[in-house]
């Protein structure tokens, strides 16, 4: 978070988890939401009736410019590959200058992500989110710049296929998380980091 960051949107955020960790680790920041999704949106509030969730398109986001410190767009563009100018673009019109976009996406050069695609076809997106093609992107728009941030995806997957477990199939899926993190951790110490699955792109407001 940039330094006095007060409000955070998050496009794209679903059922609201991301917005729920970031809750209990942002105090005191503003956090907003927006998903195509109506019966998504409903869930946040459902989850946070402190959250401002409304539904609106990623190219429209229906607020004025220069609103928010922080725009979070996580596995969004994969999902929204044809139009990922005209998002990123509504995205930084929202943000304050000073302030970011940040944009956390699948390296789609990754096996497991290659795998991904063939299984799913709300996936196959993310055969465009190479480094060197998302840093392209920011580029066109701002300053920009790429970390890499997860080594596998293999927690995140697990949580995709089994779901993050409601508090009655917690205790049989635990260890099932516990491994997954465990060879995460493993991957991380020996693979260099720019062969890395989990790419962040951040790029500035001017």
């Amino acid at each position: 978070m940039p330094p006095g960051a007060q409000r955070l949107l998050e496009v794209g955020c679903g059922e609201g988890s991301n917005l729920l960790y970031l809750r209990e680790r942002l105090p005191g920041v503003q956090l907003f939401g927006a998903d195509f999704a109506e019966a998504k949106v409903k869930l946040v509030h459902t989850a946070d009736a402190t959250c401002g969730a409304v539904c609106a398109d990623a190219t429209r986001l229906p607020f004025a410019g220069a609103q928010f410190d922080v725009v979070l767009y996580r596995d969004l563009l994969h999902h929204v590959h044809w139009a990922r100018d005209e998002v990123v673009r509504e995205g930084l019109r929202v943000v304050k200058p000073g302030g970011v976009l940040v944009v956390v996406e699948p390296n789609g050069r990754r096996l497991l992500n290659r795998v991904f695609r063939w299984l799913y076809a709300a996936e196959r997106g993310s055969a465009d989110t190479t480094p060197e093609q998302l840093l392209a992107l920011g580029q066109r728009h701002g300053q920009a710049r790429i970390e890499y941030i997860e080594a596998t995806l293999l927690v995140r997957a697990v949580g995709f296929v089994l779901g993050w477990p409601p508090d009655r199939r917690q205790a049989l899926l635990r260890p099932l998380y516990a491994l997954a993190s465990i060879w995460e951790k493993l991957i991380e110490a020996v693979i260099p980091r720019r062969r890395w699955a989990y790419l962040m792109m951040l790029v500035e407001a001017a």
